[in-house]
């Protein structure tokens, strides 16, 4: 084994292996790659120590080498006869084959395919099957990137080398086994490698799931964080990655936030505005300043609060939706109902939203703001129950470089008194979760008209979280606690193109 661990890193051909279930006589289909052994694994169709069977043959290319490779349990036909029509499998519906009959359609396929267009375009990939990498398969090359290095190679001793190791094995068998079989995976072929030698190290890490990381690890390490699937989205709608005609124009530059925030302070006094906390004053005593937090005492009307909660009822209530703090093989979040969020709601779309009531509305909100109605996601509606509530959370989606970019600001309208319960509390004003001291929590209690709006970024820089605004809705006590929000983008939401 040579110092960078090359393990053939740069292509690997594909090997139809049978593996045996050695508990029970139960088979099942498993494709792996030559090469695996350096993994530490034993070849010839032994055990490769991860439950898989390795075969030792690094060549095949026709139906007699295929089978010469299968591990079977004693019935041979059988295992060929499995074999052929998985191999069937991956090339049925298909107007070529692996072989002289892969052929491009047009003189500039490569120039496309270079563009990372084979995964954004149906059209590109039927003209282009051998750019693509459309019809590769069984007897084919797969290719997984740069050779990965080892702890050892790197001098990191943050992560064991056969952490690393597994990676690397696991990458395999995921490109192997998912990307260069699945049918519906063949335009991610081209596109989908390790750009990176040490996407292996950072994968064991723990790098493919951190939301700081998240972006760059998947476009960079697609396949050793498994999300190939990803790369079509990010080559749409990452700012680093998208076609320059996508990009539009940031509604604010670093700063502008405390302007908006002033402005709105000093230019709307009809809607009664209340400062809680703001980066010039020292709340607290302790020397570290607050975010800007405001509420307009009278922003809506007794009848446009009403309307909207009839609106609500009309499109209908369900339940509310959050983030698990996961995320899925394609490195999207994964939302879902539970306790952390118990509330109601629906979104003012399509009648609703053209209805004279919520233009008249929007249109306040959008001049009070200073952004344009194009970068606010839709209008959300809510309605909390007895007992219901919204545990600690942000706003803050973490994809300032997607091309709407992140939440720059909450608008949050309270439809409805509450008897008891139901406030906004914003936990650490002065610091993020988990901070030995982060201040007293700031408390807004819900009072009908009332509109209370907070940054979700950093005043300096636009793409950054800032932690001081994590927030909760307190359970209601006693009544029902109505409101709806509007998110501001930093650029365009609405009218992207692509749809982002």
């Amino acid at each position: 084994m040579t110092a960078s661990f090359r393990l053939f890193f740069a292509f690997l051909t594909l090997t139809m292996a049978k593996n045996r279930n050695f508990s029970g006589n139960e088979v099942s289909e498993d494709i792996r790659a030559t090469g695996v052994a350096a993994l530490g694994c034993r070849a010839n169709g032994t055990d490769d120590g991860h439950g898989g069977v390795v075969g030792g043959m690094t060549e095949y290319g026709d139906d007699d080498q295929l089978t010469a490779s299968v591990a079977t349990d004693g019935e041979g036909s059988d295992g060929q006869e499995d074999v052929m029509e998985d191999q069937e499998r991956i090339f049925e519906e298909k107007e070529y084959d692996n072989g002289e009959g892969c052929v491009d359609y047009d003189d500039r396929c490569e120039e496309w395919a270079e563009k990372m267009y084979c995964m954004v375009d149906d059209e590109t990939f039927e003209i282009c099957p051998k750019a693509c990498r459309a019809c590769y398969g069984v007897g084919h090359e797969v290719y997984l990137g740069v050779d990965q290095l080892l702890p050892s190679d790197y001098e990191e001793e943050e992560v064991h080398e056969h952490e690393v190791k597994k990676v690397i094995h696991d990458t395999v068998a995921y490109m192997t086994d998912k990307i260069y079989t699945e049918k519906e995976s063949a335009p991610l072929r081209r596109d989908c490698f390790n750009a990176d030698p040490l996407c292996s190290i950072w994968a064991a890490q723990g790098w493919c799931n951190s939301t700081e990381d998240l972006y760059e690890m998947q476009w960079l390490c697609a396949p050793a964080c498994q999300v190939c699937h990803q790369l079509p989205y990010l080559r749409l709608c990452h700012m680093d990655y998208a076609d320059p005609e996508y990009l539009t124009e940031d509604a604010l530059e670093p700063g502008g936030l405390s302007l908006m925030f002033e402005r709105i302070v000093r230019d709307y006094p009809q809607y009664n505005p209340q400062v809680l906390s703001q980066p010039a004053t020292d709340l607290f005593g302790d020397g570290e300043e607050g975010p800007w937090i405001v509420t307009l005492q009278s922003f809506l009307t007794d009848e446009e609060c009403d309307f909207l909660v009839a609106q609500g009822h009309e499109l209908g209530f369900e339940e509310s939706w959050a983030s698990t703090g996961e995320i899925d093989e394609y490195g999207e979040p994964i939302w879902a109902t539970g306790t952390a969020r118990t509330s109601r709601n629906t979104w003012c779309e399509d009648s609703c939203l053209e209805h004279p009531t919520t233009r008249e509305i929007l249109e306040r909100m959008v001049n009070i703001a200073g952004v344009p109605e194009v970068n606010s996601e839709y209008l959300q509606l809510l309605k909390y129950e007895f007992g219901e509530q919204y545990e600690e959370h942000h706003d803050c989606l973490g994809c300032g470089r997607l091309l709407p970019g992140d939440r720059i600001l909450t608008f949050f309208l309270y439809l409805s008194d509450v008897e008891d319960g139901g406030e906004t509390r914003f936990t650490v004003p002065h610091g993020k979760p988990g901070d030995e001291f982060s201040g007293p929590p700031i408390d807004v209690k819900p009072k009908k008209g009332t509109a209370l709006l907070w940054p979700n970024v950093l005043d300096t820089d636009l793409e950054t979280k800032d932690d001081r605004t994590y927030h909760q809705a307190l359970p209601v006590k006693k009544g029902r606690k109505y409101g709806a929000n509007a998110w501001f983008r930093l650029r365009n939401f609405r009218d992207l193109e692509p749809d982002c």
